[in-house]
């Protein structure tokens, strides 16, 4: 009978002398303005400050009336989608003031009595409404607005640009954004694991892909889905509550400025405030 002599395959005597343990991939976290929360959610006072300049009241200056939110009087609302909201809660807990001070020589009794008005019907819009200062139709306007650039930015990242469509001169000039990243990742994922590829019987290094194939795969399709939600973060699950909110929650501050400010405001802040 023939003999038959067994001889290892040159990849497999190469898999015996490679690493067994590779080191993780360090992938790069979620940075940038889409991975922060909206504004309002951050530097509330800052936020307020800016409102109550706008309007002309002053921000470090002592309050005539100090405000009653928060108190049995005035309880804040059960949690809901809005609520809590650190923006509003900030506006809410400053204290009434007239513009220009309470040093200003205005600050006469019929002033006052105009002040003390606004908190109270400022206090009791408080108890009766949970959103106020804002109309369906703009959150209709802002719901689409929303969804149509979702829209945009997903045909962007799945489809070929209409520019390389009309002169694309070059096989990756007519691809997709998210084939090139795919191409990306894969040679990133290459590259990493290129370290510990050793070399074959004639001293060349061996493709990374051919040594450890489901290994580059993974790793390829970790980066890619990566890149994929940061370039979609904007428009990910969640996002449309949070913008809807911050825009309930500014329209709201205004209004409530605007109240604080009936019938108190200098000539030109309440054209300002008018327009605005």
């Amino acid at each position: 009978m023939p003999r038959f002599s067994i001889r290892p395959k040159p990849v497999l005597r190469m898999l015996a002398d490679a690493p067994l343990e590779f080191p993780a991939p360090r992938l790069r976290p979620r940075t940038g303005q889409s991975a922060l929360p909206p504004a309002s959610w951050r530097r509330a006072a800052e936020w307020v400050d800016l409102e109550l300049e706008r309007a002309g009241l002053p921000v470090e200056a002592a309050a005539v009336l100090e405000s009653r939110w928060g108190s049995d009087d005035v309880p804040q609302p059960e949690p809901s989608v809005l609520w809590p909201q650190p923006a509003l809660d900030d506006h809410r807990s400053r204290g009434f003031a007239l513009p220009g001070g309470p040093d200003n020589k205005e600050t006469q009794k019929k002033q006052l009595k105009q002040l003390a008005d606004n908190q109270q019907r400022l206090e009791e819009l408080w108890k009766m409404s949970n959103s106020h200062g804002i109309s369906w139709d703009e959150l209709d306007t802002a719901f689409v607005a929303f969804a149509k650039e979702g829209k945009r930015r997903y045909a962007q990242w799945s489809q070929v640009p209409q520019a390389a469509k009309a002169g694309g001169d070059s096989a990756k000039a007519d691809l997709p954004k998210a084939a090139k990243m795919k191409l990306e990742c894969e040679a990133k994922a290459k590259d990493f694991y290129a370290q510990f590829r050793p070399s074959d019987e004639e001293g060349n290094p061996v493709d990374p892909k051919r040594m450890w194939p489901s290994r580059v795969r993974r790793l390829a399709a970790r980066l890619f889905v990566q890149e994929k939600k940061k370039f979609l973060a904007p428009w990910a699950p969640g996002k449309l509550t949070g913008n809807l909110q911050a825009l309930v929650a500014a329209k709201m501050i205004r209004r409530e400025t605007h109240e604080r400010i009936y019938g108190l405001a200098v000539p030109d802040k309440e054209e300002e405030t008018k327009e605005n």
